[in-house]
């Protein structure tokens, strides 16, 4: 057991060791709060990138259903069906745009959109698929 030594007033020598715990705690709280802004960055990326791939994943289905529909009606006659799908590339992705573009048997279908997290001066996203209609 520890024992203080005793001033001349009668009162208990203060040891230097008592306020340590109090800057260890303030330590502890300072490494906590870096450590969960870090994981709140991590969250953010992490929910980013799903957000980027789910925009991918649409544009890959909606290039592959406006050539399926091409592929089955034949190129001579899917004008408004390529109307129809330029206006649900422009409702399912944001700021989306198709373009379709025949030639012969090859049909090249392009999707462009903008994430909804883009910032000035960032590039739009593409998608681009080539396919050949028999």
């Amino acid at each position: 057991m520890k024992q203080r030594v005793a001033r001349a007033s009668g009162q208990p020598r203060l040891s230097a060791e008592r306020g340590i715990f109090l800057l260890e705690a303030l330590v502890a709280v300072a490494v906590f709060s870096v450590a969960l802004v870090g994981l709140i960055a991590l969250q953010s990326l992490s929910v980013r990138h799903s957000l980027e791939a789910e925009d991918r994943l649409t544009a890959s289905n909606l290039a592959n259903d406006i050539v399926a529909v091409i592929w089955v009606q034949g190129t001579a006659d899917s004008s408004a069906e390529i109307t129809a799908w330029e206006n649900t590339v422009a409702a399912e992705l944001p700021s989306g745009e198709g373009e379709v573009t025949i030639s012969g048997d090859v049909v090249l279908v392009e999707i462009t959109w903008e994430p909804v997290w883009s910032e000035s001066g960032d590039q739009a996203r593409q998608y681009t698929t080539r396919a050949a209609v028999f």
